[in-house]
């Protein structure tokens, strides 16, 4: 039963790295076809940001930028950690600690990134917020129909 278990969790990891990695290969020839995305930063003038709201807009993203780059190192060191367990069939339960600690991390990056949208909201005025989600519904259904193109 044991040796079951870890066949099913190392085909699930394994499979999920490929889908992850044909994801990837997916998005990267996405972004090759389609104008870089543009951030807040490319509305300045149309939602008349001071010199202040765009320096703490960029402390805040500059620090997202940080904290998602040493998530994703740690995310890819466990995970490499993960699959040296699973070659090695190491203990169940540690290998079930080690994809929760994995688990974990990528929670906590989505938890930081619904933060820093909130703190980059704060700093806009009602009528900035107002234009700002404008443009952004603008631009998903944008993206949305130029994805509906190449297919």
């Amino acid at each position: 039963m044991k040796r079951l278990i870890v066949m099913i969790a190392y085909f699930l990891i394994l499979s999920s790295c490929v889908l992850h990695a044909f994801a990837q290969g997916q998005a990267r020839e996405a972004v090759k076809e389609q104008p870089a995305a543009k951030t807040v930063f490319d509305y300045k003038e149309e939602l008349g940001l001071t010199d202040k709201q765009e320096n703490d807009l960029k402390k805040f993203v500059l620090d997202f930028q940080a904290y998602l780059k040493k998530r994703s190192e740690e995310i890819s060191r466990l995970n490499s950690e993960l699959m040296e367990m699973l070659n090695k069939k190491s203990n169940l339960v540690l290998i079930k600690l080690k994809i929760y600690n994995i688990a974990r991390l990528q929670a906590d990056a989505t938890c930081k990134d619904i933060e820093t949208s909130r703190r980059v909201e704060s700093v806009f005025s009602e009528e900035q917020l107002a234009k700002w989600k404008r443009i952004q519904a603008k631009n998903q259904k944008e993206l949305l129909e130029n994805a509906k193109k190449s297919d």
